[in-house]
């Protein structure tokens, strides 16, 4: 009689060919996974397989951590840091966020058709854009989100426009455009102090270097100072250097959409500023058709759709402090329409507005840098996620 011996090594290799073939056929992937693993754990970035630097138990098949670590790769993140975003997502975002502030510029052009009460000029820009939005999206807060709501909209939209509009009448506009474009510097600071942001040194700089851009732009606009216009400009770039950070910080409530998180914004503000144009102005100012068509436009345009806009990018993008360098994109939009519109600009004005260009594309590398790093720490996250679960 015949008898067949199998040799138990070559059985054991037949027996595990698909799962080594598996692994082969993922192996260049899940290597540069443990790679970028190992390198956060060298950083003090990652926590070790365990939690606690006890001992790390046998990893779970290539295969498995390959799926498992594109899962998590892919999900998306929400709060303050703005999710686990690819470096390929960044930019549109970006463009976003840019749209806004250049939809500010815009109002500038529509100013002499608008009355000259600084706090009623507020409220007609502010009050239909409320009421668009809510209609739009017809959802009411909850819970502190009215108090929120109040605040986040006294501060980006009542201070910031009345004060504002306050500084026009008592500055040239070029020294209130300067002054206001300084907030692009407090941000970093208060990004560091509400949202521990780690702020890195060419944010501000690109920042200053902005400010400096627009001083530029604005060139031979100085005129007689007022310390008052002073006051009011720098507390208009105050109150919005606050209220946008504390729009970061507080993030958004489940299920709701940075659209309607605006209104809410809009009708806080326009509440209070219904209140104090009564109280510090009297009746309402009459508008002729002209001003009809320009409180058209800066509410619904100017206001509702940048503030929409600039809202959802600072909400998606990791860094409010390289969001708050595309402010510096109002000035800019606002040159290039009176350019546009026959309004003759020196040499000193065309290097300005390239510095300020400059200054925003250099602002947003530090988007580029922490969504690289938030790359790397998804795929991190995934490979210990399903250690964890194996054991």
């Amino acid at each position: 009689m015949a008898v067949s011996v199998t040799h138990p090594r070559l059985s054991t290799a037949a027996h595990h060919t698909p799962h080594r073939l598996r692994e082969d056929r993922n192996g260049e992937d899940s290597t540069r996974i443990h790679a970028r693993g190992r390198a956060l754990r060298h950083r003090g970035l990652l926590a070790t397989a365990d939690g606690g630097g006890g001992r790390q138990r046998a990893p779970a098949p290539r295969a498995a951590l390959v799926g498992t670590a594109s899962l998590c790769c892919a999900g998306s993140g929400s709060g303050r840091g703005g999710g686990e975003m690819t470096r390929d997502r960044v930019w549109p975002w970006v463009a976003c966020s840019a749209a806004g502030p250049a939809l500010f510029g815009t109002f500038y052009t529509a100013t002499h058709h608008l009355p000259a009460s600084p706090v009623w000029t507020s409220v007609y820009r502010v009050v239909p854009a409320a009421v668009a939005l809510l209609v739009w999206r017809p959802v009411l807060p909850a819970g502190p989100w009215w108090r929120r709501s109040l605040i986040l909209g006294g501060l980006n939209f009542a201070a910031f426009f009345a004060l504002q509009t306050l500084a026009a009448h008592r500055l040239p506009g070029g020294i209130v455009a300067i002054v206001i474009a300084c907030q692009s510097m407090l941000v970093p600071v208060l990004a560091v102090a509400l949202l521990a942001e780690r702020v890195r040194l060419s944010q501000v700089v690109a920042a200053g270097i902005g400010v400096v851009g627009v001083a530029l732009l604005v060139e031979g606009a100085a005129g007689g100072l007022d310390w008052v216009g002073l006051a009011t400009a720098a507390g208009a770039a105050c109150a919005a250097a606050t209220g946008f950070t504390l729009t970061k910080r507080w993030g958004l409530p489940p299920g709701v959409s940075p659209v309607t998180a605006t209104g809410w914004q809009l009708f806080g503000g326009a509440a209070l500023l219904v209140l104090a144009a009564f109280l510090v102005e009297g009746t309402p100012p009459g508008l002729d058709a002209a001003g009809v068509l320009a409180v058209a436009w800066v509410s619904l345009g100017a206001t509702a759709l940048a503030f929409s806009l600039l809202f959802t990018g600072l909400h998606k993008l990791p860094s409010a402090a390289g969001v708050s360098v595309l402010a510096l994109t109002a000035p800019l939009a606002a040159a290039l329409l009176g350019w546009a519109a026959g309004e003759r600009l020196s040499g000193l004005q065309w290097v300005g507005m390239a510095v300020i260009a400059g200054a925003v594309v250099a602002g947003q590398r530090a988007q580029r840098g922490r969504a690289s790093t938030q790359d790397v720490a998804g795929a991190a996250h995934g490979v210990t996620s399903v250690r964890g679960a194996t054991r």
